[in-house]
Formats: C-alpha cells, sequence, structure tokens
C-alpha cells in the first residue's frame, strides 16, 4: 500500500469514495496525532465540534467543498489546508493555552 498526498484540485477530482476516505485521513491526522497540552486541547476541540453538529464523513466532505468553492487560493494547495480552513471558520480556532 502506498500513501497518495493530493492537491485540493487532485483531491476533488477523485469519486466520492475516494474523497471521503482521503478527508477522514486528514481528519484523524489532524486529531489523533498530537501528544502535547495544546495539540490534545486541538484534538478535542475539532472533534467535538464535529461530533456536536453531527456531522458525518460525507457531511463534512461536502461541507469542505462547498467553503472551497469560492477560495481559489485553497484550490492550489493541500486538502488538509481546505480541511483546517473549513473547521476553523465552522468551528472557531481551537483555545490556545
Amino acid at each position: 500500500m502506498r500513501a497518495n498526498f493530493y492537491t485540493y484540485q487532485e483531491w476533488g477530482a477523485r469519486n466520492r469514495a475516494e474523497r471521503e476516505t482521503c478527508l477522514a485521513g486528514a481528519f484523524d491526522s489532524l486529531t489523533s496525532f498530537g501528544t502535547g497540552a495544546d495539540e490534545v486541547g486541538i484534538s478535542h476541540h475539532y472533534e467535538s465540534c464535529v461530533r456536536n453538529a453531527k456531522m458525518d464523513l460525507s457531511q463534512l466532505t461536502q461541507n469542505v467543498i462547498r467553503f472551497a468553492r469560492d477560495k481559489p487560493e485553497l484550490h492550489t494547495g493541500s486538502v488538509q489546508r481546505a480541511l483546517l480552513r473549513y473547521l476553523n471558520a465552522a468551528c472557531g480556532q481551537p483555545p490556545v493555552k
């Protein structure tokens, strides 16, 4: 198995299942790999926001697409960048300790 890292445009051209799988990985990496107090707070912030919104993976994917649609500066960056910008807009900035 090999890892594929897509730009936002490449990701957007994939089929629905591939987009969702990729976004799940990006969200998991954002919320699962931090070990310091700041990273744990950030993880909790985004996980709580998505859970409280009762957002499933399909909805999160569609929300990122809608959010980035009119932001051309996100189209040439990474999927992770678009996801993070969406989460900050939807959930607010995570608390900083």
